[in-house]
């Protein structure tokens, strides 16, 4: 399944998790309301109707805000579909981080939230990824809209996104635990943003994830677009390679070298070889 037909999967998922924890806050709403002394505070029946309408929004933006801030993105909705959502940067993670981004996400709650076809975004650099039991994962890819407010990236990321589709990459997994598996460079989760794509076991990490492949390491090594070339490293980070190493044509690469690469030749990360193709 593509990435695309992943995120339309969760998409959907994600809207019924949320129906989901809207019928849970009615239902609780229905059962406190018994214990809730309406008579005794003074109020009349049309007043008592306004304050039931009004107590289940309220109670709704609290089961969310316990679920997005607290329980890191885990609602009663979500953990019945096997959703779960987490940000590819740890240091993106905090609590402060997940507070900013629940109100911002309250004051730009909209129809457009509601998208059967997208995942939710509530800005362009959020890289949110979502993953489920039923469907697999994919990330949240914001599409920038100046009429939603929503920021548009700096003029390197437009600069990034026509580099790499010049390049018009793909990579195709043709040993190993994944063998068959491929995915183009343009899907990326932040490709468009620094020109890098990443290979490795982990998910919240990784737009190529290996992880089945024991001898991969959780953030393995990255490709880089630059100037209308990609050129792949070793490792997350510049000085900090992986465990096993990486080869391209058979040939490891010494720490530092960052060679260019080219349709038709061979990758190997662990047990896995990835084919670079020509899309």
């Amino acid at each position: 399944m593509s990435n695309t037909l992943r995120e339309k999967a969760l998409a959907k998922l994600s809207i019924s998790a949320l129906v989901i924890d809207f019928l849970v806050v009615v239902a609780v709403w229905k059962l406190i309301q018994d214990f809730i002394p309406f008579e005794s505070l003074g109020l009349h029946k049309g007043e008592m109707e306004l304050w039931s309408l009004g107590g289940i929004p309220l109670l709704l933006i609290v089961h969310l805000f316990i679920g997005e801030v607290i329980f890191c993105g885990m609602t009663i909705g979500r953990v019945s579909f096997g959703i779960t959502v987490a940000h590819r940067d740890p240091t993106r993670s905090t609590v402060t981080w997940r507070i900013k981004r629940f109100f911002s996400i309250l004051m730009r709650f909209g129809l457009a939230s509601l998208n059967p076809s997208r995942l939710p975004a509530y800005h362009v650099f959020e890289d949110l990824h979502f993953s489920s039991d039923l469907v697999g994962s994919a990330p949240a890819r914001a599409i920038p809209n100046s009429r939603s407010g929503v920021s548009r990236p700096p003029a390197s990321a437009a600069k990034y996104a026509q580099q790499s589709h010049s390049q018009s990459l793909s990579l195709e997994v043709i040993s190993g635990p994944h063998m068959g598996a491929s995915i183009s460079l343009q899907s990326g989760r932040s490709i468009s943003q620094d020109g890098t794509f990443r290979i490795g076991r982990d998910r919240n990490w990784a737009d190529l994830v290996l992880s089945n492949d024991q001898k991969v390491s959780a953030r393995h090594c990255r490709l880089q677009c630059s100037q209308g070339k990609v050129s792949i490293a070793d490792g997350a980070e510049p000085g900090a390679g992986s465990t096993n190493g990486t080869a391209i044509d058979g040939v490891m690469l010494s720490k530092g070298y960052t060679p260019f690469i080219h349709p038709n030749q061979i990758i190997r990360v662990g047990v896995s070889q990835i084919r670079i193709r020509a899309s």
